[in-house]
């Protein structure tokens, strides 16, 4: 074979290497897109998600606040209930924009003052010279297509607020947030935790039933020996307050907050401590 025979067949060689190259990774499947995540933790303030271009589909996973302590006098304070948690997939738009709450935790009492509710629905506990009780924490919602209330189309409920402690026991514990209705709070009778359709009912004065968003607020009383009810927790309907404590009776815990979402959701019940979260996960 001659010199330039052999450089033909070289060169031949290389091209059939390249092409057959080439065939392969034409037959190869294509590499799927990685999976994004955006995190949004408890701001105290409204927060947004723009949709990625290309995407149409997210999964938003969502935590409620956890309810704050009573305070202790003779006996412990209650514990605040434990936000619910929701999985939830959603259609959506490429470029369009959605608003992210994240509630926050709900207070435990620095001083008479009930505890202040955590953000997003959070309701403030009873007031108590020595016991007061601990606030209702805060649900956490994304809207879609607006910002007010009726635009949540995921809503993790929070778990409410836990009553004084005084020598007839000690505090009732927060109700916990979940679906299909929020727990209801320790003692009796209690208040009732958030529904699908209603919020919790307390059937004792002064505290306050819960609403749409919102907790109620927990019973205040005065004199000795005496202690705060808990505040409700925030949800699609918030839980009511707790009772006072006051003579053979403890204070109360506060009901928690319902969550919601889409059909298809997963929900679980009492399960966040501490402020809430919401990730939001898609594929380029």
């Amino acid at each position: 074979m001659t010199t330039s025979s052999s450089a033909r067949l070289a060169r031949l060689s290389v091209v059939v290497a390249m092409m057959g190259a080439l065939a392969l990774a034409a037959c190869a499947p294509a590499k799927k897109a990685a999976p994004q995540l955006a995190i949004f933790e408890c701001t105290a303030a409204s927060q947004s998600f723009t949709v990625p271009p290309g995407v149409t589909q997210i999964v938003v996973h969502a935590h409620g606040a956890q309810g704050g302590a009573g305070v202790a006098q003779t006996n412990p304070g209650g514990a605040g209930g434990m936000g619910g948690r929701v999985v939830a997939s959603l259609a959506v738009a490429p470029g369009e924009s959605l608003q992210v709450n994240v509630g926050c935790a709900g207070a435990t009492p620095t001083s008479s003052l009930g505890g202040e509710g955590g953000f997003v629905g959070g309701a403030i506990g009873g007031n108590n010279s020595v016991a007061p009780g601990g606030g209702g924490g805060g649900a956490s919602d994304v809207r879609r297509g607006g910002t007010g209330l009726e635009h949540r189309v995921v809503v993790a409920g929070a778990g409410g607020g836990g009553g004084g402690g005084r020598s007839a026991g000690a505090g009732g514990a927060g109700g916990t947030g979940g679906h299909p209705n929020g727990g209801d709070g320790g003692g009796a009778p209690a208040g009732s935790g958030g529904t699908q359709t209603t919020g919790g009912v307390n059937p004792g004065e002064p505290a306050s039933n819960g609403m749409l968003g919102a907790g109620g607020k927990g019973a205040t009383i005065g004199g000795p020996d005496t202690s705060g009810g808990g505040g409700g927790g925030g949800g699609l309907y918030g839980g009511a307050g707790g009772d006072a404590g006051v003579a053979a009776a403890i204070a109360h815990g506060g009901g928690g907050g319902s969550s919601f979402g889409p059909n298809g959701s997963v929900f679980q019940n009492g399960v966040r401590a501490g402020n809430g979260r919401v990730e939001i996960a898609w594929s380029a």
